[in-house]
């Protein structure tokens, strides 16, 4: 299983793709919860 978070508008491996960290906090967050729960 391959997860990741990104924006849908940021571009994500475009020419000019620019990533703020501050879009993509609660998914990040979302998926680490979401990892850790499940692991247990």
């Amino acid at each position: 299983m391959l997860l990741g978070v990104e924006e849908p508008r940021c571009l994500i491996h475009a020419p000019n793709e620019s990533v703020d960290p501050g879009e993509i906090e609660r998914p990040a967050l979302a998926e680490a919860l979401f990892l850790s729960a499940y692991t247990r």
